[in-house]
């Protein structure tokens, strides 16, 4: 078993966490995995008391620490009630461990997206509205025309028409001038979501991929609902920024469109995921590539 995998001894999760009661606790493994973190339960007499995430990479639970102390250390004026999700009890880099708090909710089903999507809206726009200092020296536009270049270098010849697309949406990129980065969550979707007991608001979980970028990346996750459900776009950035995109914005949210489709098909491809590689198909679809 990778040591990722393994789940962290408890005496160790007590000496890092000491406000956690010592008697009859359980470890209990979460479902659900994925490839960037596995989650246990801490549980005393089937009370989940907190949630305990250990990281694959340094680099992804750097990104998730940082993340939940830029939430932390946010003033009040600047984080509305609405703005639900775990708080960070404990981190300990060398294990590459979080200890979390649980949230309260439920995953949102099929039926309930419609009146979630408002609700996440909301959400995202506090997050992007947060206090951020950017540390890359790379300004915005170059960083996207980087990752176009990288893309290009791994698609082969026969994804012609995605590299095509991909070429003149970085053409058209070069016109659009500076960029500015927001932190955003990077895998904003659904499944990350939980519906507040009352109806009235979700909590956002897993902040792995959080990092500094442009606003319109945290709307590539949402390309199936937009597709499938007619006005579910205009509905969503209404509640976000009470306006649709202009043509400038029209313009990035295209090319990261195209790059979250393209890093889908090279992850099915790399890992012979067929679900994903529907994905991808999809995704360029709504693209319009076929």
């Amino acid at each position: 078993m990778p040591s990722h995998a393994q789940p962290p001894k408890m005496e160790a999760l007590l000496r890092a966490w000491p406000a956690c009661p010592t008697q009859n606790l359980r470890l209990e493994p979460c479902l659900g995995q994925h490839g960037q973190a596995k989650v246990w339960a801490i549980e005393q007499s089937g009370e989940v008391l907190a949630y305990v995430k250990k990281h694959v990479s340094l680099r992804s639970f750097e990104r998730e620490h940082q993340c939940y102390r830029t939430l932390a250390s946010a003033s009040l004026a600047h984080r509305p009630h609405a703005m639900a999700h775990a708080q960070l009890l404990v981190a300990c880099e060398v294990e590459q461990l979080l200890i979390l708090s649980p949230v309260a909710g439920e995953r949102i089903g099929d039926g309930e997206l419609g009146r979630c999507l408002s609700m996440a809206a909301v959400w995202l726009a506090q997050l992007h509205a947060l206090p951020f200092v950017d540390p890359d020296p790379l300004p915005l536009t170059e960083a996207l025309a980087e990752r176009v270049s990288w893309m290009l270098s791994k698609l082969p010849t026969t994804q012609a028409t995605l590299r095509q697309a991909l070429w003149d949406a970085e053409t058209a990129l070069s016109r659009v001038g500076n960029l500015e980065r927001v932190l955003c969550h990077r895998d904003f979707a659904p499944p990350n979501w939980l519906l507040d007991p009352s109806g009235s608001s979700i909590a956002v979980l897993d902040f792995e991929h959080a990092q500094g970028d442009h606003w319109c990346v945290d709307l590539c996750r949402l390309d199936a609902i937009f597709a499938l459900q007619a006005g579910a776009e205009a509905q969503f950035l209404m509640c976000y920024r009470g306006r649709l995109m202009d043509e400038r914005e029209q313009q990035i949210y295209r090319l990261c469109r195209l790059l979250d489709a393209a890093q889908t098909w090279l992850w099915a491809q790399r890992q012979g995921e067929r679900a994903f590689l529907r994905r991808a198909k999809l995704k360029m679809q709504w693209l319009g590539l076929g």
